[in-house]
């Protein structure tokens, strides 16, 4: 095995973007053996993990979801937020970008891993994660959960 080989890439395009079962299918196979694992790549972000193939037609690529397991994965790297973490309230500051997330744990990450973000409110009912620019205090907010760097 060369070692000092460069990474293969290789273009493709997701078939279904159905991630219920916790994942998608490619356009097409186009793996090798041992390539189990590998990651998907769109827009500089890691979307997916290579589990193998399958028929749909033809043979597509199966990739499982990051996103959708992203809790999981932050709890079994042992992930904890570097800053204070309180919950029924939210920050005060000036709205830097909102994203989705799924748990407020996925918020604090995408927050501590935003150079700009000094704050984060995560809203379960709505699972939209504001990042914050400015802190300038808290304000009571049921079922609200924010973080402070």
């Amino acid at each position: 095995m060369d070692n000092d080989a460069e990474p293969r890439s290789v273009s493709d395009q997701t078939y279904s973007d159905n991630d219920d079962g916790g994942h998608f299918l490619t356009e097409n196979a186009q793996t090798n053996d041992g390539d189990s694992g590998g990651p998907f790549f769109y827009a500089n972000r890691v979307l997916g993990a290579l589990s193998g193939t399958m028929v749909e037609w033809e043979y597509r690529n199966k990739y499982t979801s990051v996103p959708l397991h992203l809790d999981w994965i932050l709890t079994a790297m042992g992930y904890t937020f570097p800053g204070t973490v309180t919950s029924g309230v939210s920050v005060i500051g000036a709205l830097s970008s909102i994203h989705w997330a799924s748990s407020s744990k996925e918020c604090s990450y995408i927050c501590d891993k935003t150079s700009s973000c000094v704050a984060f409110t995560y809203m379960p009912s709505t699972s939209l994660c504001e990042l914050k620019s400015s802190n300038n205090g808290t304000i009571g907010f049921p079922g609200a959960t924010s973080g402070v760097k």
